[in-house]
């Protein structure tokens, strides 16, 4: 991808129309880990109220597992071909968001089709992302940092990561710990712990959070100060074994 382009996606802001529909919309943003259950608990969210709408991106990577096209997103094929179509709707501002994934330089897009004025809208995003789409003027948002208890974490991680190289798989556990690292430092997000088997409940405690019926998340918040500790433990022995220094973060 060219530095141009990279620099358009840095500073993108939807044009004006757009921003007027957005203004319709209540943004639910799900932020976590990788193998957290960021995109199962959207589904659920949209299972159990019908005013949820999960935005279905686009996105220049394969599908991994079950994912399904047009339903988890939008695969498209990482080419100059679809960088020289994304840079012009960039330039004709017609998208809502687009974020290039830190790790694995895919972008993910979405356009105004994929949202859903009048209701509530849940995409899960990356913090680099979060922090663009705060540019965005919703008529609300609201923010959800996602925790797991560690050894549930760990058996999830592993599954996410089985079919990724060694080296891919330790930039996922670093870009965790970049994840939870950031959720901390906030003051405007809400803590949620997502528990094995308990994926229904996880998404009505996100319903009462938008609905303004649940704002206690202290516990939640320090279900993921432990997974931080833990992955961070976990990474240093992993280091230790390799000779390489540890990741530092700079957030």
């Amino acid at each position: 991808m060219n530095q141009m382009l990279s620099e358009k996606i840095t500073n993108y802001k939807p044009s004006k129309t757009l921003t007027a529909e957005l203004k319709r919309v209540h943004f639910v943003a799900l932020i976590g880990p990788a193998g957290i259950g960021k995109n199962m608990i959207a589904r659920e969210l949209v299972k159990l109220d019908g005013r949820y709408k999960k935005v279905v991106s686009h996105v220049t990577r394969d599908p991994r597992g079950s994912e399904a096209n047009g339903v988890d997103f939008h695969f498209e094929p990482y080419s100059e071909d679809q960088l020289a179509l994304i840079e012009a709707q960039v330039n004709k501002q017609e998208l809502v968001q687009i974020a290039q994934h830190p790790t694995t330089g895919h972008l993910y897009w979405s356009d105004i089709e994929a949202w859903n004025p009048g209701g509530f809208s849940v995409l899960d995003v990356l913090p680099r992302a979060v922090e663009d789409l705060r540019r965005v003027e919703f008529g609300n948002r609201t923010e959800i940092m996602l925790a797991a208890y560690p050894d549930e974490w760990q058996k999830w991680f592993a599954q996410r990561v089985a079919e990724l190289s060694q080296h891919e798989a330790d930039a996922r556990k670093k870009e965790a710990i970049l994840n939870i690292e950031w959720g901390l430092e906030q003051n405007n997000v809400e803590w949620v712990v997502n528990r094995a088997g308990k994926l229904r409940q996880t998404a009505r405690r996100i319903i009462d959070i938008v609905e303004g019926n649940f704002d206690n998340s202290s516990q939640a918040r320090r279900v993921g100060e432990q997974l931080l500790r833990t992955i961070r433990e976990n990474q240093s022995d992993m280091v230790a074994a390799s000779g390489f220094e540890p990741l530092t973060s700079g957030l």
